[in-house]
């Protein structure tokens, strides 16, 4: 039997993922027999047997094997990889890559990208090309963005809202006050606007709670300072004064904060964007392959080739066509009968000997698939 390709740098960037859920094991007599890692990787440190479900946000690993029944199939989604360092057997499986360390057999095996076989293939039906789950991934991301543009409009709103209430306010004074604070802070003809562009440029990424802190720090250090020189002569007339001049400062703080949330909203959405064009473009080109390490048996191995139609809006109308090839055994002992398929349109029969469908890794070129002998790929 063939070494199985190497597995351990997938699963050591699994087990180093941040906020890593962990499970002993799974059946269907034993808590949970149902689990959803929702936006976490997942560790099974044993077995998952029988008519168990898991499912992962981003990628699966499980120590142990992986086998249900004819009846009662395990079933593992993911929208990452999902590594299996044991056999399958009677198992469906959806990610965006699948690994399995050993021999899989009678079992539903569907990548978004990749899929290898550390042993034989027996039974059952691997496919690479799966868009199905990216379709849906995009689908509910359409949904964010729906939601988001919502809440940034509503933000625009009470931006806008509170530029002219504090621009306003600051007019009511017997001696004008002067907002301006360099590009950041600046007083227009009927409101105090705020760009925080070059703030964000010169902190780089930071998450929220960071940005906040820097925000404050920034606000405290060096727009109060700045406004209150800029301002002195108002402050210095009447001791009274500086008790209106902080009330404005601190209705300047909220406009700091409410632009910070809208401008999030606003980053959020461009986001979003970029990784529905990415998936659309891995969905639409995709490179997937299928390695066995072992002997290919009677199996069903296909390739999707999806394609997207762009309707606006980052709306998209998906189809796809599939290039099958059928292995049954053959009339001969040790040999194979082969039926490739490409759609509806043609058919090709022919036979080989069972040692050419060992240690062999599948592609398709121009709908076509071909296979050739294979060393184990590197991860």
């Amino acid at each position: 039997m063939p070494e199985p390709f190497p597995v351990e740098p997938l699963a050591q960037a699994i087990l180093a993922a941040e906020g890593l859920v962990a499970l002993d094991g799974m059946t269907p007599r034993q808590a949970p027999h149902s689990f959803d890692g929702e936006e976490r990787d997942v560790l099974v440190r044993g077995d998952v047997l029988g008519a168990v479900r898991l499912r992962g946000g981003r990628s699966l690993l499980i120590k142990g094997e992986v086998a249900g029944t004819p009846l009662t199939p395990c079933r593992l989604e993911a929208e990452g990889n999902v590594l299996i360092m044991g056999p399958a057997r009677n198992a469906q499986i959806t990610a965006r890559n699948i690994y399995v360390a050993g021999p899989a057999r009678d079992c539903q095996l569907c990548a978004a990208l990749d899929l290898q076989l550390g042993g034989d293939l027996q039974g059952g039906r691997v496919q690479v090309g799966a868009y199905l789950s990216g379709q849906a991934r995009i689908g509910k991301l359409r949904v964010q963005i729906d939601r988001g543009r919502e809440e940034r409009d509503r933000l625009d709103r009470l931006v806008l809202q509170e530029e002219k209430r504090l621009d306003r306010a600051g007019r009511t004074t017997l001696t004008p006050l002067d907002f301006n604070a360099g590009r950041i802070v600046r007083q227009e003809a009927d409101r105090i606007t705020i760009d925080l562009s070059s703030f964000y440029k010169a902190l780089g990424q930071l998450p929220p709670a960071k940005l906040t802190a820097a925000l404050d720090e920034f606000f405290a250090k060096g727009v109060i300072g700045l406004l209150a020189r800029t301002n002195q002569r108002y402050l210095s007339e009447n001791a009274a004064r500086q008790k209106v001049f902080l009330q404005l400062l601190r209705q300047l703080r909220e406009l700091f904060l409410l632009v910070t949330r809208r401008d999030r909203a606003s980053r959020l959405l461009a986001d979003l964007a970029e990784e529905i064009d990415q998936l659309v473009g891995q969905l639409c080109a995709p490179r997937g392959r299928i390695w066995v390490q072992g002997q290919v048996g009677p199996a069903t191995i296909e390739f999707v080739r999806p394609s997207a139609q762009d309707q606006g809006d980052r709306t998209f109308a998906f189809s796809a066509s599939t290039s099958q090839l059928q292995v049954h055994p053959g009339a001969e002992p040790d040999t194979l009968e082969l039926e490739l398929a490409e759609g509806d349109r043609s058919r090709f029969r022919q036979s080989a000997a069972a040692a050419e469908l060992r240690q062999v890794f599948f592609y398709a070129l121009n709908g076509q698939i071909f296979w050739e002998p294979s060393p184990p790929p590197c991860l």
